[in-house]
């Protein structure tokens, strides 16, 4: 009997055998848990906080799991001592917390006491640059401004090296990652840059966004503590033409220079001080 292959039945086939593959796909390619989130906030305001309690109520679910994991917070606020360090050292979870050394001690911010207390208690403490800006677009001076002297100026305070970088908004490139080993990091962190960037890469280790609307909503919640989040994502990120991360709107490289006003004696910026 002859079967007859209709426009509809082939694109069907076709789909089914692409949905089969991504899945075969997404099954061989487990990214291993490390947690991103900003700052912890009772009602959260921007898209990339989360609320105290759903924090407290997935890291009490994670931990009843015993599925390892590393959280990691790109914010130095003051919600990383009250409360992220705190509900993280009472379920055992490992913390980064990820600084930009010129926020430090204003207010409604870390002090160096608490960041020094915290590392006490076994926070990993790593650097978030000196202004945040958008790595890719800086020139190398202007890099080793950001990356090295943030790592400088935590060290100082700590007393002890510095090895971790968070970059701004996730966005890397060779001359980031160049300057990054220069300055003597042996860890980068990123957000989700896409399968051209290897799962193993210490350099861009990819993270999970922890966001209040991922964590209220079930399925997000389950997916993000699967180890199959990066990969689902970036899957669904391939056909989609857009860039990974994406450069914010609001950035300005012509902006962020006057801005800073880089400084002719120490080849540094002057707004970090």
């Amino acid at each position: 009997m002859m079967v007859t292959i209709t426009p509809a039945r082939l694109l069907g086939l076709v789909g089914a055998g692409l949905l089969t593959v991504l899945g075969l796909s997404t099954a061989l390619h487990p990214i291993p848990l490390v947690f991103m989130l900003h700052s912890i906030q009772m009602t959260p305001e921007d898209p990339l906080d989360v609320s105290p309690d759903r924090f407290r109520e997935f890291v009490e679910t994670l931990s009843a799991s015993r599925t390892p994991a590393l959280f990691t917070t790109d914010s130095s606020d003051r919600s990383v001592y009250e409360v992220y360090a705190a509900v993280l050292e009472h379920h055992r979870q490992a913390a980064v917390v990820f600084l930009m050394p010129p926020v430090i001690g204003r207010p409604g911010m870390l002090t160096w006491d608490q960041v020094r207390e915290l590392a006490a208690r076994g926070t990993i403490v790593g650097s978030h640059t000196l202004t945040h800006p958008w790595l890719p677009d800086l020139s190398n001076e202007e890099l080793r401004c950001e990356l090295c002297d943030s790592k400088r100026r935590i060290e100082k305070q700590l007393g002890h090296r510095i090895t971790a970088v968070a970059y701004p908004y996730g966005a890397f490139d060779a001359g980031v990652r160049r300057v990054a080993v220069q300055c003597g990091y042996t860890q980068g962190y990123a957000t989700a840059p896409g399968r051209k960037v290897p799962d193993t890469d210490r350099l861009a280790i990819k993270r999970v966004p922890l966001t209040e609307s991922v964590l209220r909503t079930p399925l997000l919640r389950w997916l993000a503590a699967s180890e199959y989040y990066v990969t689902v994502r970036e899957h669904l990120l391939w056909s989609v033409p857009i860039d990974v991360p994406r450069k914010p709107a609001d950035w300005s490289y012509s902006a962020w220079q006057r801005r800073v006003k880089p400084d002719a004696h120490n080849a540094c910026l002057t707004a970090a001080d």
